[in-house]
């Protein structure tokens, strides 16, 4: 059975969420919230970053930008 990708989508309402909750979205928070590895939530924080919609700092986490 194959795991269905995650969309941007998903990951900016994640992100917006537990920004609202806690100031920044953690890596760690964002794999638990979404059920995927640590590792795809950082290489999405860092396309995100990349495309506009977040501002991410490794060991701290994500925040949404305007765009995002």
């Amino acid at each position: 059975m194959m795991m269905k990708r995650k969309t941007t989508e998903e990951y900016i309402e994640t992100i917006y969420i537990l920004q609202k909750q806690e100031g920044y979205a953690k890596t760690g928070k964002i794999s638990l919230n979404m059920g995927v590895q640590p590792s795809s939530v950082t290489e999405m924080l860092q396309k995100l970053q990349a495309e506009g919609y977040t501002k991410y700092e490794p060991y701290k986490g994500a925040i949404l930008t305007d765009s995002g």
